[in-house]
């Protein structure tokens, strides 16, 4: 068996005689068989220091298991790059990309005594560098990295516990700094990085920790610098902006600093925890919790503000890193749940409205519990610990349905239709329906905890794990078939057989069973005690029997706690194989026979069968996953394998078999057998219906549109023919006016043409002149020239005759000198060699007598040694002060030498600035000889750019004859478009008038109905203390009556009366009666009969001031009506006197060009005629010998006298017809006064045009006329 990594990883990481040279080959080390290639990969490493990173515009680089994946985001393609010599339970720490050199550099943890490992790979063409870590290293990981922005150095940081910080030289594999971060406090480090334009400078930022350090030769040297009065804080995360160095906190906020100076906080800071920043030209943006992003951009005050902020919709979890592609088009943001995001940025503007969309996939982002690969079609289901169950198509690698749930599902199977799927929660096992856009629940069955289900092979049957107990149930019915209970703890594998015949059971109590579906019993069983059995494979074997015959058996592969793959059939235990590390599951492809497991470290094994047993050779296990490898399932045609595992991740394998390979290869492709993948779906009744109400609705509106679009479309293309007919008809009168300014622009053009020929006669001329004036200039100016080069040869010669003269001497005399003094010397150098030989012999003689005389008088007093003594000192004296004087002769000497040495050195180099003056007078006069051919150019220049200038003034004269005429029809349609504008500003003006007057009328009714108004309010009050004055006198005189009638009523009683005394008696009884008690008791009744009253009385004035108010009303609406028809009419009016004064106005016109242009041929006529009569005077006197001009004789003075009276006539005339009109206009006017008086509703209006108006208008327009051709004649020659 081999494994099969891709190419460009074996050929640069494998080392030779490892046996990947026989891999690449296609052999493997050991036994050529089938290999397994990584396919595809969905997942992301959450846990990955800078797990997002573009290298190109369309390829983002991030984690998955071992694996770094190269997407192409356009092809939705993947590429691996991976290190095979990893040890397995080694995991991704950190990446580092560098997007101008195309680098990355991965870092993976150690374990145990191995150190950590860092690999750079080279993008384009895959191959890796590997940089050694030291043993003696406490940590075990790589918590950050940075690549230089060359490209040649790389910055790591360590793990806890000691955060060592080293920078390596990785091309030569060695490392050039290292030094142990102080961290008394243990706190976390999070990330380091290189100054982008100073890359010794670093910069390393944690819990509380901030340093920037400089590169020194061998050790990082510590930059000093002060916060202020600010607290340490949580530095999360950091980026460079040149020299500047953003810094985003755990309390929000954003620290700036430039070349390592505190600069302040941004005032827009986010004000939530900042957990990464990416930087760009036109800013930054950075990632914060609860997936919001905000985008900054620079300003000249604040340095950065806020411009937008966006946040990702379905997410609340923090965004770990961000990557800016190299154009700057997009970003990519990963999130901490195993999400990766793009967003486009191509704009200098982001807009509001714009969203993220999923990079590739959504991801699993907790453990996958569930796997199972469908039969008809090629869809693969999982579920996970996220709460949710996904459905992906393996084929065009996409997710086809997504569903979450309130509960953490533990295992999943799907039908062998692809049309339901079971899943096991804590409380229940539910089926579902897998619709189009939907998953529906279908049916839920009381199993608890099911962390095993399957579908049989035929899928009219389904298994599922309850407990100790297996539970059979049909499909399509949901009935319980029966449960196995054989097994006395939990069990953890089930498998059916290919004929649905069998189930394989395996449990936690050592028991392996097979059980027959139909009897519901065990056929055969293992058991093991103290083995916990993980997973069971069972296949069908076809044995031939002595007889003839074939008989089936079954056997199963089972893996446990004792690290041991078992071969069982009935009989017992067949073969075993043993492996180096716990088993989770397992796979069987039985076409290809191999048995591929996987591990509890996320790393995969295989081995194969040979007749029938287990190989017992063992492969190297493959590095995939980064947590236990939960579930495994093959594909219905068994050319993929599928993993999961606990980090999150589906990998995806291809079975390749290398043999098969090589034997088809070249072949065309034979069909399997196999049905084509279903292309069915499944769609409830009622979303059917929907679509289709849906599609017959949308239908209606679309035939509804097309038949208003029809309607719009021929009422667009009737009045567009409308608009045609005008436009064509304004273009044919317009072209007729054309046609008739071309015939008088045709006369100009003549005249033009005539004159321009004059005109050009007089420039050809002057320009004769000019050139002649500037050739003479030149041929002088060069003359001139001349003489000075001459001038100048002449000097040159002399020069150089004088310089040559004086350098032979020079150097004559420099060399008798040179030659005098080193006589000298030599002499004075022997005089001295000699002196120094005579006091060397002296000194030894001298020696030689001391030495004789010290042997002979030892014995000698001390006083006459003391005598020698000073006798011998003073002769030292005098030998030193000799030879001092000797050594100060020769000091001198030396300078005499000195000073002779620096008057040779100035004498050359006075003789190399002769040469230099040589030289340079070389070059002037080449320079001379130069610029004499530069001026001769430069004459020939001149010539071609007069030829030039001719051209262009030829070129200029047709565009102003062009100009000129298109000048004369601006200046003709300026005066038009005058002509036409004043009596529309005159009109203006009497519209602004007459609605001056209208809201003075306006303003005038507005106080008249506030009077009204006013006075109706006190009619009102009037009215009602009237009425109040009525009631209560109404009131007293209906109690004075009562009382009246009363004592008429009594009086008759006293008739009856006799006596006096009685009779006074009464009446002063009756008196005291109707005085006290009748005075306030008619009072009391008057209330209800006062209120009666006044409400009625207040009723009838009310209706009768409505019905006054409505009369004003109706009185006020007729006003405005007659107003607005005066109005309209003083319009119509005046549009028709416009249209009148323009109609004269183009009659005066017309009537003026027709009177000059009779006065023209008049008076070339009249011009013609004296031409003729002068020609034929000069014939008849004779003078034909020289053409002479003719000039016209000036007009007689009586001629002058007569055409005067004509004007002064005409002009008292003018006058005259001026002051009728003025008269009229006056009098109308009046007229219009004393009617507006009368109705003041209406405006002003202009008199009617009536036959005596327009007679005036007309004789004062031909009087006009005819001033204006009687002046054009008279200033005529």
């Amino acid at each position: 068996v081999r494994f099969l990594l891709p190419d460009a990883i074996i050929s640069s990481v494998a080392a030779p005689g490892d046996g990947l040279e026989a891999l690449k080959a296609g052999q493997s080390p050991s036994d050529p068989a089938v290999g397994l290639k990584l396919d595809y990969l969905f997942g992301l490493g959450p846990k990955v220091t800078n797990n997002v990173e573009y290298v190109e515009e369309t390829e983002v680089l991030f984690p998955c298991g071992h694996y770094v994946i190269s997407y192409d985001t356009e092809k939705r393609t993947q590429n691996f790059m991976t290190n095979p010599q990893a040890s397995v339970g080694q995991k991704i720490t950190a990446m580092a990309v560098n997007q101008k050199c195309k680098l990355l550099a991965v870092a993976e943890s150690g374990d145990g005594d191995n150190p950590p490992w860092i690999t750079i790979y080279d993008v384009e063409t895959h191959k890796a560098k590997r940089l050694p870590f030291s043993p003696d290293q406490k940590s075990r990981e790589i918590v950050c990295m940075d690549l230089s922005p060359d490209g040649h150095t790389l910055l790591t940081l360590g793990g806890a516990p000691d955060y060592q910080l080293t920078n390596w030289q990785w091309q030569k594999g060695r490392a050039l700094q290292k030094q142990k971060i102080s961290n008394p406090t243990s706190a976390k480090i999070y990330q380091c990085s290189y100054c982008p334009t100073d890359p010794a400078c670093v910069c390393l930022t944690g819990d509380g920790i901030l340093h920037f350090m400089r590169i020194e030769i061998s050790e990082f040297r510590v930059i000093r610098y002060s916060l202020g009065n600010r607290e340490p804080q949580n530095y999360l995360c950091h980026a460079w902006v040149d020299v500047r160095l953003l810094i985003g906190t755990e309390k929000g906020d954003i620290l700036v600093f430039i070349n390592a100076e505190y600069r302040g906080i941004l005032e827009s800071s986010p004000g939530n925890p900042i957990y990464c920043i990416a930087t760009y030209s036109k800013g930054f943006v950075c990632g914060c919790d609860r997936a919001l992003l905000y985008v900054f951009e620079p300003d000249e005050r604040a340095m950065y503000k806020r411009n937008k902020s966006f946040e990702i919709d379905g997410n609340f979890k923090k965004i770990t890193s961000i990557s800016v592609s190299p154009a700057e088009d997009t970003i990519a943001c990963a999130l901490e749940n195993s999400q990766a995001y793009v967003m486009g940025i191509s704009n200098t503007d982001i807009a509001e409205d714009m969203s993220f969309e999923p990079l590739a996939l959504p991801f699993h982002h907790q453990a996958i519990t569930g796997l199972d690969s469908c039969l008809r079609k090629p869809l693969v289901v999982t579920c996970g610990l996220d709460k949710s169950v996904r459905v992906w198509n393996y084929l065009e690698k996409t997710l086809e349905s997504i569903r979450f749930f309130n509960e953490e599902p533990y295992s999943v199977a799907i039908h062998p239709s692809g049309f339901h799927i079971l899943v096991g929660f804590i409380d229940s096992l539910k089926l579902l329906n897998l619709l189009m856009d939907d998953v529906k629940l279908c049916k839920e069955f009381p199993i608890r905890g099911c962390h095993e289900c399957h579908f049989s092979n035929g899928g009219h049957l389904f298994a599922a794990v309850d407990g100790p107990q297996i539970v059979i149930y049909r499909t399509y019915t949901c009935e319980e078939v029966g449960r196995l209970k054989q097994h006395t703890g939990k069990v953890t594998s089930i498998q059916w057989a290919e004929d649905d015949s069998i189930l394989f059971s395996a449990g936690v109590d050592g028991s392996v069973f097979q059980w027959s579906v139909s009897s519901l019993i065990s056929v055969a069983e293992h058991k093991q005690k103290g083995c916990n059995y993980t997973c069971v494979l069972g296949r069908s074997v076809i044995k031939g029997l002595k007889s003839g015959e074939r008989a089936r058996s079954n056997e199963m592969f089972v893996i446990g706690s004792d690290m041991m793959i078992k071969q069982i059939n009935q009989s017992g235990v067949l073969s075993e194989k043993a492996v180096s590390m716990a088993v989770s599951q397992m796979v069987m492809n039985t076409e290809k026979r191999l048995i591929v497991a996987g591990t509890s470290k996320g790393s995969l094994l295989s081995c194969g069968l040979s007749d029938g047993k287990l190989v017992e050779n063992e492969i190297p296990p493959i590095n995939c996953h980064d947590g236990k490898c939960t579930r495994m399932r093959l594909s219905a045609d068994q050319k993929y394998l599928f993993t999961a595992s606990e980090d999150g991740t589906l990998a995806m394998f291809e079975i390749v078999d290398s043999a098969e390979k090589h034997s088809k290869k070249g072949k065309e492709k034979k069909d399997d057998g196999r049905l084509p993948w279903s292309e069915d779906i499944l769609v409830s009744k009622r979303n059917l219906e929907a679509k289709l109400t849906m599609l017959t609705t949308l239908k209606a509106k679309v035939e509804e549109l097309q038949h208003r679009n029809q309607i719009q479309l021929a009422e667009k293309q009737k009045s567009y023919r409308a608009k045609m007919d005008e436009v064509e008809q304004k273009f044919n009168a317009e072209l007729a006016l054309d046609q008739k300014r071309y015939g008088e622009l045709e006369g100009t053009k003549i005249k033009l043409e005539q004159e321009f020929e004059a005109r050009m006669h007089k420039l050809q001329e002057q320009k004769e002149s000019r050139i002649k004036s500037l050739v003479e200039h030149h041929q002088q100016k060069l003359q001139t020239e001349t003489e000075k080069f001459d001038e100048l040869m002449e000097s040159r010669a002399s020069a150089e005759a004088d310089w040559k003269n004086q350098y032979q001497s020079t150097i004559e005399k420099y060399v008798a000198e040179k030659r005098a003094l080193d006589k000298e010397n030599a002499r004075q150098l022997r005089e001295k060699h000699r002196e120094q030989e005579e006091a060397e012999h002296q000194k030894k003689a001298v020696k030689r007598d001391f030495k004789e005389t010290q042997e002979l008088m030892e014995e000698i007093t001390d006083r006459e040694f003391e005598d020698l003594k000073s006798k011998y000192d003073k002769i030292l004296n005098t030998e030193q002060k000799e030879t001092l004087q000797l050594k100060d002769e020769n000091a001198s000497l030396r300078r005499k030498f000195e000073k002779l040495q620096e008057q040779i050195n100035e004498n050359d180099a006075e003789l190399k600035s002769k040469t230099d003056e040589r030289e340079k007078k070389r070059l002037g006069i080449e320079n001379l000889k130069k610029d004499i051919k530069s001026q001769e150019k430069e004459i020939r220049d001149r010539q071609a750019t007069i030829q030039e200038k001719d051209n262009l003034i030829r070129d200029l004269r047709k565009k102003n004859q062009e100009l000129e005429k298109f000048k004369f029809v601006l200046d003709y349609k300026i005066s038009e478009l005058q002509k036409q504008n004043n009596p529309r500003e005159a009109e203006s003006r009497e519209c602004a008038k007459q609605l001056h007057e209208m809201k003075r009328e306006l303003g005038l009714y507005e106080t008249k109905n506030s009077i009204l108004k006013l006075g109706r309010e006190d009619c009102q009050q009037k009215l009602e203390g009237i009425s109040k004055s009525i009631e209560k006198h109404s009131g007293d005189m209906a109690e004075v009556i009562m009382v009246i009638k009363k004592i008429k009523l009594e009086l008759k009683d006293l008739k009856k009366i006799k006596t006096y005394k009685e009779q006074a008696k009464f009446v002063k009884a009756l008196h005291a009666r109707y005085s006290s008690r009748e005075a306030n008791h008619p009072r009391a009744k008057k209330s209800l009969t006062q209120e009666h009253d006044a409400n009625k009385e207040h009723l009838r004035n009310r209706s009768f001031l409505e019905r006054t108010v409505e009369s004003l009303k109706r009185q006020l609406r007729k006003d405005v009506k007659h107003a607005q028809r005066d109005y309209d009419r003083i319009m119509k009016e005046n549009v028709v006197l416009v249209r009148e004064i323009n109609n004269l106005r183009r009659q005066y016109q017309t009537t003026v060009e027709s009177m000059k242009l009779k006065d023209q041929r008049i008076e070339k006529k009249r011009r013609e005629r004296m031409r003729r009569n002068a020609q034929r005077d000069a014939q008849r006197s004779g003078k034909l010998t020289g053409l002479e001009p003719i000039h016209q004789s000036p007009p007689s003075h009586r001629s002058i006298g007569d055409s005067k009276q004509q004007i002064a006539a005409q002009q008292e005339q003018i006058a005259h017809l001026k002051q009728q009109l003025q008269e009229l206009l006056e009098r109308e006017q009046q007229q219009m006064k004393g009617k507006s008086e009368k109705r003041p509703g209406s405006g002003t209006k202009l008199p009617p045009m009536g036959k005596n108006a327009s007679a005036v208008a007309g004789a004062m327009l031909d009087s006009m006329a005819l001033e204006a051709a009687v002046k054009g004649s008279a200033e005529k020659p």
